[in-house]
């Protein structure tokens, strides 16, 4: 990990209230980025926090690095508008684990993002999941299409793919017997539901969670996650431990 100042190549919208970051990192930047890990973002003029954004993509011969992310509030709205250069601590967490068999990439909404780079190093190893709330939201088909096996989509309402959410297209590719492990991005609920669906089908499932975070580098225990068992069970650092788990060891608060 560290701290350097990327130029800003593109940063622009690709649908409803998404956008797409490009970077350019410093050229003496040679640390390996894997599938899974995240950024510490400074916002220009944001006094606040950095914030943590998945990495979504990584062009490691150009050192062009990727982010999606989704305008919630001000300091989003605030880095929507940044056009030259960003300060970010890179790259940070544990991501997925090397796949031992075909993996099944699943991601709900915004959890989408952080598994394009997985899919372009896997290829045709895996195929890919992806539900959005509408077709408005949706973002990098095209991208992920050409990389993966089999893509699978769904929408809430239908306007793309599936009338379904994820877990519900997480369960329809398993029952293919194409897949033995699920890597997930999303909101928490999605990812428990989808945890839930391997554990009937007998996959393993890694987990990308999402936590509110301090430092990002571990000191300041804020984005602590259950892990174990609901009779023995014991806190872990999201940021420095994960963001990726294995779902079989993740307690979600019902």
């Amino acid at each position: 990990m560290r701290e350097l100042t990327a130029r800003i190549i593109d940063n622009f919208s690709v649908a409803r209230d998404i956008f797409l970051l490009r970077v350019k990192l410093p050229e003496d930047f040679t640390e390996e980025i894997k599938p899974g890990q995240f950024a510490h973002i400074k916002v220009p003029g944001d006094k606040l926090l950095r914030r943590p954004i998945s990495i979504n993509d990584y062009e490691a011969s150009a050192r062009i690095l990727s982010f999606i992310y989704q305008v919630k509030g001000g300091g989003t709205a605030q880095l929507s508008g940044a056009r030259e250069s960003l300060s970010m601590l890179l790259p940070l967490g544990n991501g997925f684990p090397e796949p031992s068999g075909r993996v099944l990439l699943a991601g709900a909404g915004i959890g989408c993002a952080p598994l394009l780079y997985a899919a372009r190093l896997y290829k045709k190893e895996c195929g890919a999941a992806l539900a959005f709330r509408s077709m408005d939201y949706a973002y990098e088909l095209t991208e992920f299409n050409s990389l993966v096996s089999e893509l699978y989509t769904a929408s809430d309402d239908g306007s793309l793919g599936e009338k379904c959410y994820a877990h519900q297209l997480v369960e329809k590719a398993l029952q293919t017997g194409k897949y033995s492990c699920v890597y997930a991005c999303g909101p928490e609920r999605a990812l428990e539901l989808i945890r839930n669906v391997c554990v009937r089908y007998g996959a393993e499932s890694y987990l990308s969670l999402e936590a509110r975070m301090g430092c990002g580098m571990g000191a300041c225990v804020v984005c602590n996650v259950k892990i174990g068992s609901p009779e023995k069970w014991h806190y872990l650092r999201c940021c420095k431990d994960g963001p990726v788990f294995a779902g079989k060891e993740v307690l979600f608060d019902d």
